[in-house]
Formats: structure tokens, sequence, C-alpha cells
């Protein structure tokens, strides 16, 4: 029984060693590529907090502005949490199933194909494209193109839209990583009067995809493949991810 509690002890401990530098992983990218890349473009002045709390960690970039104004602001937030904790699967699936629903699809879906024809039509080979379902194929790319503005390809699950509030709207990008450990929220919003000069924020949506793509290459980096006979690797072991 000793024994047992010894080998759950360090599978506990092991288990808080190793979650933790992925956090810390997914803060450090997020103040590599915002922050040090000087990202905000001209002299803009900003100030950063975060705040942890027992489910996530909030990062706030607020862009100082010229304005004696207090409801005015012009910020930059994230936030990090395990996963779908901010993007639950239900939710995810639900958004899917009422994007469908939506009649504005077939509309964008038939603009779309009117504008592709236009600029294909002129081609040699497009009256034979148009024989071979050719019109159903530009549908198909038209709804897929449509679906991804807002579930863009990113991690393994991703919303994007637009944010409302009594004190303003932005844009938003929530995503869970490749590997299913976390969700990262983006949000990117300003309100202000008019003539008060603000900064252009970055694209969250760009912003997310950066990240994604980061933290996938780190995660890559950090994965060192064992060898269970204990023998010298002499290059017969193939280690590659699928």
């Amino acid at each position: 029984m000793k024994h047992l509690s010894v080998i759950f002890f360090i599978h506990i401990t092991l288990s808080m060693v190793l979650s933790a530098p992925d956090y810390v992983l997914v803060k450090d990218l997020i103040h590599k590529i915002v922050l040090e890349k000087a990202i905000f473009k001209g002299n803009w002045s900003y100030k950063v907090n975060e705040r942890q709390n027992k489910y996530s960690l909030d990062i706030l970039i607020e862009m100082k502005l010229e304005t004696q104004n207090k409801k005015d602001y012009c910020r930059l937030s994230f936030r990090i949490g395990e996963a779908n904790s901010l993007l639950s699967e239900e939710e995810y699936q639900e958004s899917v199933k009422l994007f469908f629903q939506n009649k504005d699809i077939e509309n964008f879906v038939n603009s779309y194909v009117e504008e592709m024809i236009k600029g294909l039509n002129k081609h040699p080979d497009f009256p034979d494209f148009m024989k071979n379902n050719g019109k159903k194929q530009l549908e198909e790319l038209a709804l897929e193109a449509y679906k991804e503005s807002f579930f863009p390809k990113i991690g393994s699950k991703a919303n994007h839209g637009i944010v409302y509030g009594p004190n303003g709207g932005g844009l938003m990008v929530v995503f869970t990583t490749k590997d299913k450990k976390y969700d990262i929220s983006i949000t990117s919003s300003n309100h202000t009067k008019e003539g008060v000069k603000i900064p252009t924020l970055p694209d969250p949506l760009k912003l997310a995809l950066e990240i994604s793509e980061s933290y996938n290459a780190l995660q890559k980096q950090t994965m060192v493949p064992m060898n269970t006979n204990e023998e010298i690797n002499d290059g017969k072991n193939d280690y590659s991810e699928n």
C-alpha cells in the first residue's frame, strides 16, 4: 500500500510539472508575438495587465489614448483556459448547426458563384468545366469559404465573430489548441468619440493562426522519442507525426 501511495504521489507531481510549462508556453508566445514584434504601428504607449484565477489567465493590453474621457478605450485582450472552458464541443457543434440554418448562406453562395462565373467566362475550358458539374463545385467552394469565415481552420476547432456590448464592440476569435489542451480567446475592441486617434489593432484571426502554428511547432520540439529497448537509436526507428 505504501508503494502505491508513492507511485500516486509521483504521478500527481509529474502531472503538475509537465502541465506548468505548457501554460507558461502559451503566455510567452502571446508576449513574443504581440509585444516583442512591436505589432502596434507608430509610437503608441500601452500597459499590460495580467490576472490569473482558478479557471483562466487573462492578459489585457490597454492602449494609452489622448483623451480625457474615461469611457474611451482601445484594447487587445487574451484569455487562456483549459480546453472546452471557453469553447465547449457542445457549443461549437450547436453553432455549426445554426450556421447551416442561416438564410443568408444562399444569398452569399449565389453572389459568390455569379462573380466566379464572370471571371471564368472567358477561359477556353469554361464550357467543359460547367458541363462537368462546374456550378456545383463553385457552390461547394462558396459554402466552404463562408463557413471558414465563422469557423476558421485553426487548432482543433475555432469560432470567429463580432462581439457587442453596452460600451462598444469588437472582433473575437476563440480556438482550442490542436492537442486539445487549451482554449485561447483573442478580442480586439475599441470605443471612442469621433476625433480621438486610435492605433490599428492586429487582426485577431491572424494572431490566432500565428499563435496556433507557433504553439504546434514548439510542442513538436518538446516531443522527445523514447527507446524502450534502451539501445542506441541506429536510425531504424522513424518518429513522424501522421
